[in-house]
């Protein structure tokens, strides 16, 4: 079994001697209280084991955020529905004190009932506009945590191919370098103006030069010696890892990499790079419960359709979308 250290301090199995030590903990899906004691305990006994605390206060931290967005969205939703329920108690009072009127919209309030409903819809109208931004922070995070198990995944796929082709290297003595590129993928869309590109070259000759080309843009990066050496040969491997500016639509990413013997090699991703339409707002309005008519049924549901296709698919951004559903869609708050 051949063993691929990413962290520091490992060089002594690097040879596929020695031995360690792995332990697998599976839990519930709700046994969150249980995750968060098991690494605080193993933090607290590894003492001296930087990189692991510092991992496990990097986990905790991301729960415990979680929770707490968790906690003040359930708190938010339910002062919403008290805050509905006040609003409907006072109409359905003045209903009783008016009993020829028919619908709610035909009676009449006295001042004090109007600037208490006023005062009730716009106190509704911020909780859903602090739901809306927890649900978009809640989003954000489950979004991190996707990106991070993508690139995860990536990074072992890679791997594992960086050890087939290195089998493949050993049959061939005249071979350019292999370029793997693990970061960002192939084909891949994205709406921010930077990209972190990683990835790694190897050749057993050395590598003697390293290139990274851009649309018409060529940078050199930097092979890194032993200062101590003056005849160090070239590293059999150069890891690349730099932050790019993409432009709007296509970009063209290119590697190329030399070894000792002035063979070169070339990997090449595309990377579509979609602008988010900042200039577009939208007023989405949905209301299944109407005084004068029959109900509705799918008229909220089509509404939050709406907002979740503006967002998902046309990239709008949130704070350029507002949704107002049933009781929220009123005077008021338009």
């Amino acid at each position: 079994m051949e063993v691929y250290c990413r962290v520091s301090g490992c060089d002594y199995y690097a040879d596929n001697r020695g031995h360690y030590q792995i332990e697998v903990f599976v839990f519930s899906d709700s046994a969150e209280d249980e995750i968060i004691n098991t690494l605080k305990k193993i933090a607290e006994a590894n003492p001296d084991d930087e990189e692991l605390r510092s991992a496990i206060e990097v986990t905790l931290s991301d729960v415990y955020r979680y929770r707490i967005l968790e906690i003040a969205s359930t708190k938010a939703s339910k002062e919403i529905s008290q805050t509905k329920e006040m609003i409907k108690e006072i109409k359905e009072q003045a209903k009783v004190n008016e009993p020829s009127q028919e619908s709610i919209s035909e009676l009449k309030f006295s001042d004090s009932d109007n600037k208490k409903i006023q005062e009730l819809e716009q106190k509704l109208a911020k909780l859903t506009e602090t739901l809306n931004e927890l649900d978009k922070l809640k989003n954000e995070l489950e979004e991190g945590r996707k990106q991070i198990s993508v690139l995860s995944q990536e990074l072992e796929e890679k791997e594992e191919l960086e050890r087939d082709l290195k089998s493949k290297l050993e049959h061939f003595e005249n071979s350019p370098p292999v370029i793997v590129i693990a970061s960002p993928k192939d084909n891949s869309e994205v709406t921010s103006k930077k990209a972190t590109l990683y990835g790694v070259a190897k050749d057993d000759k050395g590598v003697t030069k390293l290139e990274v080309i851009i649309g018409n843009q060529v940078s050199h990066e930097p092979i890194v010696r032993d200062l101590k050496f003056a005849e160090e040969p070239a590293p059999k491997r150069v890891e690349f890892n730099k932050t790019i500016n993409l432009q709007t639509g296509i970009n063209k990413i290119e590697i190329r990499a030399t070894n000792s013997d002035n063979l070169v090699s070339k990997e090449t991703i595309v990377v579509y790079r979609r602008e988010l339409k900042k200039n577009i707002w939208a007023v989405i309005i949905g209301i299944d419960e109407y005084q004068h008519i029959r109900k509705l049924k799918y008229a909220v549901d089509d509404a939050q359709a709406f907002y979740r296709h503006f967002v998902n698919y046309m990239q709008l951004p949130q704070e350029n979308i507002i949704l107002l559903t049933n009781e929220q869609a009123n005077l008021t708050t338009l």
